[in-house]
């Protein structure tokens, strides 16, 4: 019999070699974790031997266990080498290892309270001991020692930094202990946070501001040591003057938090467009209508080629009308100060009136746009004439005709305009005379 069932006999042996081989399949599945590990210090820069090689390793393997300088994989603990990394000696079978802490978690935080969370491994008879003491503190006062692996610290100040301790006990001794540092009063990401603003056209504009806990919103402009004005959760915060600070912060009625703070600056220019009455050629006076848009601080005023016309709103609207063609610059200033880009109108249909009298030679007129041109001709007056009886009679008035063309830039009109000496048909004593006009 003690040959089968002695200290080595062959069922001790089965069972010794039954467990060194799954020994060696465990190191030889932690052993290709972290070689891809390895790969990943120096391939990845999020890379950290620390939480990331933590979460690489039970990513490959999601059944081990990994406690600072320890790895367990299938009941089986080594030491591992964080730094390069690498499994080294063997420590045990895990069901025989005291209980470790792996990590303590903060897993809800107020303004003067916190709640851990510690997870352990082979903690299954043991107790917590919870401790705490201010950063600047040199001992640690025990709050509790319990059972269960949760625990929250109450009464605390806020804007202070803790140290917490736990221990874990087992058997009346101290078997692990681990320690975090907590500071409360941080605003983490989306707690505490501010709306996009929206603008009155007047130069202000409103934010809300809202939290996700229970405790209270306070808030200040352009500064922090001043009175803290209390809003409701959601509430917003009118007329804020451009180039304002905003600050909010918690409040439980004893504690603070940090602030936030959004700036409320307009830095856009207005823009500007326009229209004209009329773009038909020959037109006596064009009214051109500017428009100018801001929908933040609001327009301040429209600058024409002769005044700074004040307006209101966040669009606002002037005409301007000219006899002229020509170039017509514009700007808008918006009440932050922001100033537009030039808005150049180019007017080039209003009438160009040229008028051709008498010369006694040829006269020329080059069409300067194309379009449509009235040409009017008039008659001139008759010479003084004599009758049969040596009666001097004033001369007729003369005649008027007119009419359109449409002609290319560049066309070139010769024009021949008579007199009363009769020059190109122009009115003798028994003759008319004419005029040219071009519009």
């Amino acid at each position: 019999m003690s040959f089968l069932l002695g200290e080595n006999g062959l069922l001790n042996k089965a069972i010794k070699g039954k467990t060194e081989e799954e020994k060696a399949e465990a190191r030889e599945k932690l052993e290709i974790t972290l070689a891809n590990a390895y790969i990943e210090k120096y391939t990845n820069e999020k890379y950290n031997q620390n939480e990331f090689l933590d979460d690489f390793i039970y990513e490959e393997q999601p059944e081990a266990e990994v406690m600072d300088e320890e790895i367990s994989l299938d009941g089986y603990t080594f030491e591992l080498d964080r730094s390069v990394p690498r499994l080294m000696e063997y420590i045990g079978e895990s069901g025989n290892l005291p209980a470790r802490i792996r990590k303590i978690d903060v897993v809800n935080k107020t303004l003067s309270s916190v709640t851990i969370e510690v997870t352990a491994a082979r903690a299954e008879k043991v107790n917590y001991r919870y401790s705490l003491k201010k950063q600047n503190e040199e001992q640690y006062a025990v709050d509790a020692e319990q059972n269960s692996n949760t625990y929250t610290f109450d009464d605390l100040e806020s804007m202070v930094i803790y140290n917490i301790k736990v221990d874990i006990i087992q058997s009346g001794e101290v078997i692990d202990t681990k320690e975090i540092n907590v500071r409360l009063g941080e605003i983490e990401e989306g707690v505490l946070t501010f709306g996009e603003e929206t603008w009155n056209g007047n130069g202000t504009a409103n934010v809300v501001v809202k939290t996700t806990t229970n405790e209270q919103i306070q808030y200040q402009i352009n500064g922090i040591d001043g009175q803290w004005i209390t809003i409701n959760n959601g509430g917003t915060i009118s007329n804020i003057a451009n180039n304002s600070n905003v600050y909010a912060r918690l409040y439980d009625g004893k504690n603070e938090s940090d602030y936030i703070s959004i700036k409320i600056i307009d830095e856009d220019k207005p823009t500007l467009v326009y229209k004209v009455d009329t773009e038909t050629m020959g037109a006596q006076i064009v009214t051109i209508t500017i428009t100018a848009m801001d929908d933040k601080s609001g327009i301040a005023s429209i600058t024409t080629p002769t005044e700074e016309k004040t307006v209101t709103g966040s669009t606002a609207t002037i005409e301007y009308s000219v006899t002229e063609n020509g170039e017509y610059i514009f700007k808008a200033k918006d009440n932050a100060g922001n100033i537009s880009e030039e808005l150049k109108v180019n007017i080039t249909n209003i009438a160009v009136v040229k008028e051709f009298n008498y010369t006694g030679e040829m006269q020329t007129f080059i069409v300067p746009e194309d379009g449509k041109y009235k040409i009017e001709v008039y008659g001139s007056q008759g010479e003084t004439g004599l009758s049969s009886y040596l009666i001097r009679g004033s001369g007729g008035r003369g005649g008027y005709s007119a009419g359109d063309l449409e002609l290319e830039k560049g066309t070139e009109l010769y024009i021949f305009v008579g007199n009363m000496t009769g020059y190109n048909g122009g009115a003798g004593n028994r003759t008319g005379g004419r005029r040219w006009r071009c519009f």
